[in-house]
């Protein structure tokens, strides 16, 4: 499936000629070069090499750029990594990389490149291709970017489509640009504030590291509500990301541990102030002990970080319904429900307040 979302003109159809093979471009730049140097020697009568020197630096150049997985390029590509929620990011992906990406269960690929720049476009056609091949769907959300400085003048709006499509969409994603590093980083930016941090480890031979399967162990455990197995899982992890180290702290709440459950909390905050998740923990965990009040402030420093969240507005509510302010609890589970309307819990608790 392709999805575009600039005018239906923007990305003209281009001839499916890369990568082309490396015996064709030597075979072409040898005639484009001995043509140059016979003409210029023609007309001017003095060596054509400099000119010709010029022509391969030229055609050189447009190699590289489509074809971005060459050595040199891939010095400054940014590696593909797979955030342990659900959205991987990365460089342009080549056909292997989509049989990586597919095996690890990516079921959508999201391209920031832009049919404007020409050799972009050539590797938006490719790109298109290549996830058809392995049944990933292609979605492009031109933002113009040239080595990482914009160039157009729709960037940041492309950018915020981007997070709104990711955050909207099912199943894990692939998010990216060209070389991984700039677009892609603007909307992984967006997408925090959005409620949808990111944790990232390497994807290796196109094999999910041990600790990420144990993570989607513990996770499945979680879900099941057998926190004993979860806590179990969690402990092989050697490298514990912050998704590991939230569902951590999380099961310590679930088996009423909640002190432990609030020194985890806070250890993840103090390594990173950004995790909404991590506020929520410390919102609940206050609840529990009564602290009502600090309760509210850390669920609404949730809901500021994370203001399409709906579990920070429930927190909300929950505190503010044990204080008494009912016009209050009220706004915040009303707040809840229209992010998630599923939520059962914000939906008993405010029926209770009528």
């Amino acid at each position: 499936m392709y999805l575009s979302w600039r005018d239906a003109t923007a990305l003209a159809p281009v001839p499916t000629l890369y990568p082309l093979p490396d015996r064709l471009i030597a075979a072409w730049l040898v005639a484009d070069i001995k043509e140059v140097t016979a003409s210029s020697t023609r007309t001017s009568g003095v060596s054509g090499w400099p000119l010709a020197l010029l022509v391969i630096v030229v055609c050189s150049g447009v190699w590289l750029l489509v074809n971005p997985q060459n050595s040199l390029t891939g010095l400054f590509r940014a590696k593909i990594t797979d955030l342990d929620t659900r959205v991987v990011t990365g460089p342009y992906p080549s056909a292997d990389d989509f049989a990586v990406l597919r095996s690890n269960g990516v079921e959508t690929d999201v391209s920031l490149l832009d049919a404007d720049l020409p050799y972009e476009a050539m590797l938006l056609e490719q790109e298109r291709v290549n996830a058809a091949k392995v049944g990933i769907a292609f979605v492009n959300f031109p933002m113009e970017s040239i080595f990482g400085t914009h160039a157009g003048t729709d960037y940041d709006r492309q950018a915020h489509l981007a997070a709104e499509f990711i955050v909207r969409s099912r199943g894990r994603v692939y998010l990216h640009c060209y070389l991984g590093m700039h677009r892609v980083r603007t909307v992984a930016a967006l997408l925090t504030k959005e409620g949808t941090p990111s944790a990232p480890y390497l994807l290796r031979s196109g094999v999910r590291s041990a600790d990420a399967r144990l993570l989607d162990e513990a996770q499945a455990d979680y879900d099941a509500g057998r926190y004993l197995l979860d806590r179990k899982a969690l402990a092989g992890i050697k490298s514990p990301t912050i998704p590991a180290r939230l569902l951590a702290a999380w099961t310590s709440y679930r088996l009423d541990q909640i002190a432990l459950a609030r020194a985890q909390f806070a250890a993840i905050v103090k390594t990173d102030s950004s995790q909404p998740g991590a506020f929520e923990g410390l919102g609940y965990c206050a609840l529990r002990s009564g602290e009502l009040e600090t309760a509210a402030a850390l669920f609404m420093e949730s809901t500021r970080l994370a203001p399409k969240d709906a579990a920070g507005y429930a927190g909300l509510g929950f505190a503010r319904s044990r204080q008494g302010r009912t016009t209050d609890a009220k706004a915040a589970l009303h707040q809840a429900l229209a992010l998630d309307p599923g939520d059962t819990e914000a939906r008993t608790a405010l029926a209770r307040l009528r």
